[in-house]
């Protein structure tokens, strides 16, 4: 579950910063057709923040599955 969580934090990375590339590049996309200057600059600094997000989660998910991998290690294997 938590290894679930952790590929889609990070296909969902990868796709915000082909969107924000594609955004300083000046490239039209669907979600950018219609929208103004502005609006393009403010997405960029959302994708931005979104990005920033997603690093301390996917940092915070690695860091989980680590400990979890342990305490499951230090629990099942006394028991053989």
């Amino acid at each position: 579950m938590v290894a679930k969580d952790l590929n889609i934090k990070e296909k969902k990375k990868i796709t915000d910063q082909q969107e924000m590339q594609k955004l300083i590049e000046g490239k039209k996309t669907l979600k950018s057709v219609f929208k103004s200057k502005s609006k393009k600059e403010q997405s960029i600094i959302d994708l931005q923040d979104a990005q920033n997000v997603a690093d301390i989660q996917i940092a915070d998910y690695k860091t989980l599955i680590t400990f979890l991998t342990i305490y499951h290690g230090s629990t099942s294997i006394p028991k053989f």
